[in-house]
């Protein structure tokens, strides 16, 4: 018990420690004097909020919370799926809608499901740890919807990062050495052809 509790308050000082030199950084930029907007006070502003959520969250019953992950993921796909069918109120900047806007806000759910979809990736892999084949096939299934909306949005960077974070906790939670090997050749091989696909693309167009 002592010891997660350390665990949780250096993860603490961490993000408080990042979040400084974030701020100090975006003050640094802005004194370029091409921004109009403030963005330091916006960061310090979102930091408050992202403290206090995750304190809530780090609060709250976390059986309760597996017990109820499919409405989390269904809430984080109805999001992105709205970007994409853009729905009222979803915003588009330079050929991209990636932003839901209302009443002078502005939020992008790529953002906001970033925690949600490691929660459940890192969920239902703990949950099939013993059994690697349907460990792969039910984070695939459940990763690739999500990898698909990010990239119809289109973006691009959001979708590497998400694959990304999927194919981590893929890796870290597997302890088969084969499937290890057998994931990351299929990881390299599907970016590959991922890459292959998008130049090619950009190339007819």
């Amino acid at each position: 018990m002592q010891y997660k509790r350390k665990i949780s308050e250096q993860i603490y000082a961490l993000v408080i420690l990042l979040s400084v030199i974030s701020c100090v950084a975006i003050y640094f930029a802005q004194q370029t004097g091409q921004y109009e907007n403030n963005f330091v006070l916006q960061q310090i502003l979102f930091f408050i909020v992202g403290l206090g959520i995750c304190f809530l969250i780090s609060k709250s019953n976390i059986t309760f919370v597996r017990k109820h992950v499919f409405w989390f993921y269904g809430g984080a796909i109805i999001l992105l799926l709205g970007i994409v069918l853009k729905v009222p109120f979803t915003q588009e900047v330079n050929g991209a809608t990636r932003w839901y806007r209302l009443a002078g806000f502005s939020l992008q759910p790529s953002e906001l499901v970033k925690g949600i979809f490691v929660f459940v990736m890192a969920h239902f892999a703990a949950k099939y740890e013993k059994n690697p084949v349907k460990q792969f096939f039910v984070l695939a299934s459940l990763g690739l919807p999500v990898l698909l909306l990010l990239y119809k949005q289109p973006d691009l960077g959001t979708t590497i990062v998400y694959f990304v974070t999927a194919f981590t906790i893929l890796l870290v939670a597997n302890k088969s050495w084969k499937w290890i090997v057998g994931i990351t050749t299929t990881a390299v091989l599907s970016v590959s052809f991922f890459l292959f696909f998008i130049v090619k693309s950009h190339g007819m167009a």
